[in-house]
């Protein structure tokens, strides 16, 4: 494994695992085989465990492994998903706000929020959003990014905000995103 800086894996912070899975909050990595084999390898928590959890797919939705496609189904508020999805698309509903509850997802990757009615962001909504990817919230109603909008999202890559009215961003909106 390998921790960032060369330091002793003993004490990373910021342990890496390529191509392997991560427990939450621990130095552990683990091997594909150790996932959803109904024994918890993670020494603190069940993450490995937790991703393997039935769920139930929100009526008129679209759901495949570990995604959840709810396009056009008018839905005015963000649905409660099961947090063992990685992968959301919520595109072309009625959607007229993101607050600090956006990821209720365990390990979200893939949040496609574009062409709702999105016209607020609240300060640090995905926050709790480290290990997303991907995030599209274009073609919304978003006037103004504040500050801290988009802390937390320390892996992010791709961040779509193509036919939003902006008017205001300020400072410190894009803060805690690498590049």
């Amino acid at each position: 494994w390998d921790c960032y800086g060369g330091v002793e894996e003993e004490k990373c912070v910021n342990m890496i695992c390529p191509f392997y899975f991560r427990c939450k909050d621990e130095i552990t990595c683990l091997e594909q085989s150790e996932l959803c084999d109904g024994i918890v390898n993670c020494k603190h928590s069940q993450n490995d465990e937790e991703l393997c959890e039935t769920y139930r797919c929100l009526s008129g939705c679209v759901c495949s492994g570990y995604g959840m496609k709810c396009m056009h189904q008018g839905f005015l508020v963000i649905p409660c998903l099961s947090p063992s999805f990685r992968i959301s698309i919520l595109r072309g509903n009625n959607f007229t706000a993101i607050d600090k509850d956006v990821c209720r997802l365990t390990y979200p990757l893939f949040n496609d929020l574009s062409h709702n009615k999105i016209h607020f962001v609240t300060q640090q909504s995905f926050l709790a959003c480290t290990s997303l990817l991907y995030l599209d919230l274009s073609y919304n109603s978003i006037t103004s990014l504040l500050s801290s909008i988009f802390l937390g999202l320390h892996y992010l890559k791709h961040l779509r905000l193509a036919g939003n009215p902006l008017k205001h961003i300020y400072s410190n909106a894009f803060q805690g995103l690498q590049s």
